[in-house]
């Protein structure tokens, strides 16, 4: 059993309308996938985990402070990368049967305010 984790990042994922190159999106991509699961694995979070194992439904609260609000469609595409950082750690499969993501926008005063909260 997991129990409930919470952890922070201190960068916030492009929002799915920034226009940028394919190749720096890509590393950015990879970059978020990465650092999701060094976190994971940084506390103690085990690829074979007994709700893992058990099939059973996550719930994932994932908080993106910024400087600059997203609409909520566009928050819970910015933080694909999350989610798939944290497959095979925290829940089997992104599907509906073993997800269940809730993404919350949070506006700061301060570019050095801003970050991404994330509990499971």
């Amino acid at each position: 059993c997991i129990g409930k984790r919470e952890f922070t990042c201190r960068q916030v994922p492009f929002s799915p309308n920034k226009k940028m190159h394919w190749g720096r999106k890509a590393e950015w991509t990879k970059a978020w996938r990465d650092e999701v699961r060094y976190r994971l694995q940084e506390a103690g979070v085990r690829s074979d985990n007994a709700n893992l194992a058990a099939g059973k439904k996550a719930t994932v609260q994932i908080k993106l402070k910024t400087v600059r609000p997203q609409d909520y469609d566009n928050s819970v595409a910015s933080v694909k990368a999350i989610i798939d950082g944290m497959k095979g750690f925290v829940f089997k499969d992104d599907s509906q049967e073993y997800l269940d993501p809730q993404v919350v926008t949070e506006r700061v005063e301060h570019l050095k305010d801003q970050c991404v909260e994330i509990t499971f």
